[in-house]
């Protein structure tokens, strides 16, 4: 004889649809849960860091240069460069630093420019430069 109050029910089905992000790791950081598993597989051993090192080394080195050539021909140049940028700083700490030091001068506020041309009231005149144009041309030489 079996206890029913021990013996588990079917559950009914649920409409709960997966995202994306919860079939990647769970949550919204999911994508990042997953690289650094990557990561953590890759770095286990010498060569599976080294293949890692040389394939990210690449791609990224790859993707810059098309950049590069979008900054001339159609195409979105400097997003580009700025995505291989972030592949190549999943290994390299000096990419890592370009990329913070970009991310922290796009993120500054600019300040506008004024439009005035000349400068404004009050300011002192331009100081010459050629000692030939402050003097007149009818004074005599210095001695």
């Amino acid at each position: 004889m079996t206890d029913t109050a021990t013996m588990s029910r079917p559950q009914p089905a649920t409409t709960h649809v997966a995202t994306r992000d919860e079939r990647a790791g769970g949550g919204t950081d999911g994508w990042r849960v997953r690289l650094d598993q990557l990561r953590a597989w890759a770095h286990r051993g010498p060569v599976r860091s080294a293949v890692l090192k040389v394939v990210a080394t690449v791609v990224g080195g790859a993707v810059i240069v098309a950049g590069v050539a979008m900054i001339v021909l159609p195409g979105p140049g400097l997003v580009v460069i700025g995505i291989g940028l972030g592949i190549l700083a999943t290994e390299w700490d000096w990419a890592k630093r370009v990329l913070s030091t970009v991310r922290t001068k796009l993120s500054s506020p600019v300040r506008p420019r004024s439009r005035r041309t000349g400068p404004g009231p009050g300011a002192r005149p331009a100081r010459q430069r050629c000692w030939r144009s402050a003097r007149s041309a009818s004074s005599p030489p210095r001695r």
